[in-house]
């Protein structure tokens, strides 16, 4: 008789529990809309607030995520967001579990540095990596240490890191790039011009079509004019120019800029350069392998190390329109009679017939005497 009464108590009692759980599940559900209507109305204290207490009150690693997510998103608007952010964030931290602590802290130590504050950022992400050494969230914290370093001119060292981090396994095909790409700003940015120039030629292989390519044919060009390799700087030039008009057909007045400036470089060895590169227009009726041909002879006849052999093959075989109209113009010249003979056998046969016709005029009038 008492079982049937605390059956039926038990399954009210689970029944409310369930609907409370989900009341509350619908009400974090509504958290993120709501904070991003107060960050857009310009509340960025209450938008952070009711997204903090939310990760208090869940245990739900995929909510969590989200809420963090979120909070990441809001960050993105200017240094007050940031502010905020990292406010709010830190108290959170104790909340949220697993993983999500790792992904948390990874953006905590981005946001320090966004403010220039690497000293926080490097000690969140060494608690992080102590703490949870292999999280999903690892490469990320050791590639933002490198980049800390590079933001404060510390190049060697970040090149350090960032060869460090090439060499240990596990990276994805995004990564790797953004990873390639990051080590030759570095190169860049430290004046190795060679060890940028072995690097950035095989990158390229692989880089897309897109704004990353351009930054690294800008850092190519500039590597190779610095090693005096004017050529291989203008056959990169060239590439930045073509790609640049595919990616900006209407550029703004800051890519305008930069589309001159290498624009401006580029004409620059054309016109030091005739006996390779022809007329202006003929350069862009070309492709790239036509106009330079073998970049290493063409490097070398650029920096003044070439040898008779050299000579010899530019006499053999002209490298220029306008060279081999001139030699063909100069051969005709050859076999041409001169202008002089031409008028001494125009006056012979004026005279020949003149004296017919004198001759003709008396003959007749003898006849008529």
């Amino acid at each position: 008789m008492i079982r049937t009464p605390l059956l039926v108590v038990t399954l009210i009692v689970t029944c409310l529990a369930t609907l409370a759980t989900a009341q509350v599940a619908v009400d974090l559900e509504n958290v993120i809309p709501k904070a991003r209507e107060l960050e857009a109305k310009k509340h960025i204290e209450e938008a952070y607030s009711l997204l903090e207490e939310a990760m208090a009150t869940t245990s739900d690693e995929l909510l969590q995520r989200r809420l963090i997510s979120c909070m990441v998103e809001l960050s993105l608007s200017g240094r007050d967001t940031i502010v905020a952010f990292i406010n709010h964030a830190s108290n959170a931290d104790a909340y949220v579990t697993g993983d999500n602590k790792a992904y948390l802290r990874y953006h905590l130590a981005k946001r320090y540095a966004q403010l220039g504050d690497y000293t926080n950022s490097n000690r969140i992400i060494q608690e992080s990596l102590d703490i949870a050494p292999k999280s999903q969230w690892t490469w990320n914290m050791k590639y933002q240490v490198g980049f800390n370093l590079y933001a404060q001119g510390r190049y060697r060292e970040a090149q350090h890191t960032f060869a460090g981090l090439k060499a240990t396994p596990g990276a994805t095909d995004s990564q790797k790039i953004i990873l390639e790409i990051q080590l030759l700003s570095t190169l860049f940015s430290s004046h190795q011009w060679q060890e940028l120039i072995q690097e950035a030629e095989p990158v390229m292989a692989h880089l897309p079509d897109d704004v990353r390519k351009l930054a690294v044919l800008d850092q190519l060009g500039a590597s190779y004019l610095a090693v005096g390799d004017e050529l291989s700087a203008a056959r990169v030039w060239r590439q930045f120019l073509d790609l640049h008009a595919a990616l900006y057909p209407r550029p703004g007045r800051f890519q305008e800029r930069k589309r001159d400036f290498v624009q401006m470089r580029y004409d620059a060895v054309v016109q030091k350069w005739p006996e390779i590169f022809g007329s202006r227009q003929a350069m862009f009726d070309k492709t790239v392998e036509e106009q330079l041909g073998d970049r290493s002879t063409l490097t070398q006849r650029a920096i003044g190390t070439s040898v008779d052999t050299h000579n010899r093959q530019d006499k053999a075989e002209p490298s220029s329109k306008p060279a081999m109209e001139q030699q063909a113009s100069d051969a005709m010249a050859d076999h041409a009679p001169s202008h002089l003979g031409i008028y001494a056998v125009a006056a012979i046969v004026g005279f020949v017939i003149l004296a017919a016709l004198c001759y003709s005029a008396l003959a007749r009038r003898r006849r008529h005497n």
